[in-house]
């Protein structure tokens, strides 16, 4: 039974990898044989929305930085959660607070995956889009841009503050939380203009 265990969880470790690498390796092809799509379409679809996400930023630092602190340790440890779920990862504990969160699991080290999920992954944005209706009105859109522009906000301020946590990741977790979350980024901002479409066809083969 220990000897199933500890190869459980290292197939695990295993398939994180494979997926990281597979998802950087294809997100590279993308990117070469479209580039002048992606950067077109980036530059038109983030131009509309810069504006929304500088006021949105501006904002949390100001006036709401102190006030959310339980929130974005709390939506910190979901997403780890949620990704240790994913990996059919057994969650023994969760907790947040203003100060601090934590999520146990049967393994004592996460994988890379779920070790930098919170980095890329927008968990109340996407739930928005998800949610949607199908015609999505101007306030729904601005509603989606201000909580991914918070998120930005947080994710920056936990790397500052936190930094020993991010740079845990090592050179290509780093790597990997930054392809998506300009994969990300994209996709968000694609749908807010009408464009997901557009988004979708450059990973046509």
């Amino acid at each position: 039974m220990f000897c199933s265990s500890i190869f459980t969880k290292q197939m695990r470790k295993i398939l994180s990898y494979f997926i990281m690498v597979v998802i950087l390796v294809c997100s590279a092809f993308v990117l070469v044989m479209n580039y002048h799509i992606i950067f077109n379409l980036y530059c038109k679809v983030a131009s509309n929305n810069i504006l929304a996400m500088i006021i949105t930023i501006s904002i949390y630092f100001t006036l709401l930085r102190k006030i959310m602190l339980f929130y974005e340790n709390f939506f910190h440890e979901l997403t780890h959660m949620i990704f240790s779920i994913f990996f059919l990862e057994n969650v023994n504990h969760f907790f947040a607070s203003k100060t601090h969160g934590e999520v146990v699991t049967e393994s004592p080290n996460m994988n890379i995956i779920t070790a930098s999920a919170p980095y890329y992954t927008p968990l109340l944005t996407l739930l928005l889009i998800m949610l949607s209706p199908v015609n999505t009105s101007g306030y729904y859109k601005l509603l989606v841009l201000i909580t991914y522009g918070i998120y930005l906000a947080v994710v920056a301020k936990q790397i500052v503050m936190n930094h020993h946590e991010f740079l845990s990741l090592r050179w290509y977790g780093i790597i990997y939380s930054i392809v998506m979350t300009f994969w990300g980024s994209l996709f968000i901002f694609s749908w807010s203009e009408g464009e997901t479409q557009c988004f979708l066809n450059l990973f046509k083969i």
